[in-house]
């Protein structure tokens, strides 16, 4: 291929799903307002397992999210994409 038919093309963009981008940044949100109530609010013995279990469950998804975008996931969802919009590879007759 030509250097200037490469040049000519498109640049793409890559593309972001919103869904776990906005999933992400509410459990970061989330994230920030419950640890700041749990070390700056005295909690009452009675709930402290409720506040425990919640806090437990809150930060497994948000590892679990942020692991999503730091992680190796989005880079092997890019790939895949753009495998998929690949053209096959031709083989060479021997």
């Amino acid at each position: 291929m030509s250097e200037q038919s490469q040049s000519s093309r498109p640049k793409r963009r890559a593309h972001i799903a919103w869904g776990p981008f906005a999933f992400t940044l509410i459990l970061n949100v989330l994230v920030g307002w419950s640890l700041y109530h749990a070390f700056m609010t005295e909690i009452p013995a009675e709930n402290q397992r409720v506040v425990d279990i919640l806090l437990g469950n809150i930060m497994g998804a948000w590892f679990a999210a942020n692991s999503y975008w730091f992680g190796t996931t989005l880079g092997s969802n890019s790939k895949t994409e753009l495998l998929a919009k690949a053209e096959p590879i031709k083989e060479r007759a021997p």
